[in-house]
């Protein structure tokens, strides 16, 4: 039912669930046309990658170093193609959220290239941790187990079997963004934590307009934002899907994906840093 204001639906009634998003879609898309196609070329070359490559499960399964590219890769362009949605419609914390999630997958994937299967090891060793971790938390409070109580007994024959399996340590972006050397890369993560995936000062100043005064605020919701971060979105999220597809078009032996993400990536560099004049 519309009203004499808005019409149904509307962005004021279901935010970003309104149709009327399209209208924003289009104008955001039209304000960063370059950018939009350079992410979107860079996609398509992604998938094509991902369908040419040959995979295949070896005697070590799913801990084989080439495998894990793989599905990095898938991840990278899941998370990719959702920021990228998400950045269209104005929704950029969410966009700069998922571009974390690329920085996270990039941070792996080096360390991965740099240390191949010792690197699976301790992969294997953050995942047997936060197994641990998560059972010994449901095991501090029995309550928590009162719906399944078989799973007391099994969880603790759990916590004990990896705790014979030998040490085990959480994964940290930091330590495998050193590990890959590419440790000033982690500066993004750091940074899009602050601003988008925490729930900081920082980040909730998005939804508060510039000019406040006392006793009245101005609340800002929806796809109406500011122009210049729709264009920051992306610049953010793109270098994170540049080095995971440079480094798996290379893992996986798709030399003609490569040959593109390599093109595309100095295109990128053009439009991202201005030429200067030699007077300047």
């Amino acid at each position: 039912m519309e009203t004499a204001n808005a019409p149904a639906d509307s962005i004021q009634d279901v935010g970003f669930l309104s149709p009327h998003v399209a209208h924003y879609v289009q104008k955001h898309r039209k304000e960063n046309a370059p950018l939009f196609e350079i992410a979107d070329e860079l996609n398509r070359v992604g998938q094509r990658a991902l369908a040419e490559a040959q995979i295949t499960v070896t005697e070590k399964g799913a801990a084989d170093p080439k495998l894990i590219a793989a599905l990095l890769l898938i991840r990278t362009l899941s998370n990719f193609q959702g920021a990228i949605l998400l950045t269209e419609r104005g929704m950029i914390v969410e966009a700069l959220t998922l571009a974390r999630c690329c920085f996270e997958n990039a941070y792996v994937l080096a360390a991965l290239k740099k240390e191949g299967d010792a690197f699976v090891k301790d992969m294997v060793a953050a995942e047997l941790h936060a197994r641990k971790g998560q059972s010994l938390w449901m095991l501090d409070d029995p309550s928590r187990l009162k719906f399944v109580p078989e799973g007391v007994e099994r969880m603790k024959k759990n916590v004990d079997e990896i705790r014979a399996s030998g040490k085990t340590v959480a994964l940290d972006f930091k330590d495998a963004a050193e590990r890959g050397e590419i440790p000033d890369f982690y500066i993004w993560y750091k940074n899009l934590s602050w601003m988008a995936a925490h729930p900081s000062l920082q980040s909730l100043s998005r939804y508060l307009g510039k000019e406040e005064e006392v006793g009245k605020a101005t609340l800002i919701w929806g796809p109406e934002g500011d122009e210049k971060d729709v264009g920051d979105a992306m610049h953010y999220c793109l270098p994170a899907v540049f080095g995971v597809l440079l480094h798996c078009t290379d893992e996986l032996g798709t030399k003609n994906a490569q040959e593109e993400v390599s093109a595309l990536w100095h295109r990128y560099k053009e439009m991202a840093v201005p030429k200067r004049s030699s007077a300047e």
